[in-house]
């Protein structure tokens, strides 16, 4: 793609200033979560593009010189990312930007609960019999197995 230069008049017509404009498009991603809320990370690749953190329902705008770029969602414990999907068709992995082009990238997130469990451990030492504390109460004493 070519550059696009302009210049200006400086004192006299033997002195120009060149500008180079470089051609550029926007990346937005967008951050959808379900079952419960996070600050979410993302990772980004290509020259410029910083990487951000989102919250459900914000969105990361990022005005970049046309080219070849890259963002990818850090695994947080308990989410599950759908990986992303890009409007122009690109994977999140490789988006393709082009000249005045606005690419826009949707990762939707699933919140899943950790599972409590609970283990108890018998010995011949207490005959069988044990208490139950949760969060260091007694809540039970010398249950049978």
């Amino acid at each position: 793609m070519p550059f696009i230069y302009s210049f200006s008049l400086r004192n006299s017509l033997d002195d120009f200033a060149f500008i180079q404009q470089i051609p550029k498009g926007t990346i937005i991603v967008k951050n959808v979560e379900s079952g419960g809320t996070a600050a979410l990370a993302y990772t980004t690749t290509g020259t410029g593009y910083a990487g951000f953190t989102l919250n459900n329902g914000e969105q990361n705008s990022q005005t970049l010189a046309v080219g070849t770029y890259s963002v990818t969602q850090i695994p947080q414990e308990n989410w599950t990312s759908d990986g992303g999907f890009c409007d122009n068709g690109n994977s999140p992995s490789s988006i393709i930007l082009n000249e005045n082009q606005t690419v826009t990238c949707t990762f939707t997130n699933t919140y899943t609960a950790p599972t409590a469990k609970l283990k108890i451990e018998m010995t011949t030492e207490n005959s069988g019999k044990f208490d139950i504390l949760i969060d260091g109460i007694t809540q039970a004493t010398n249950i049978n197995n």
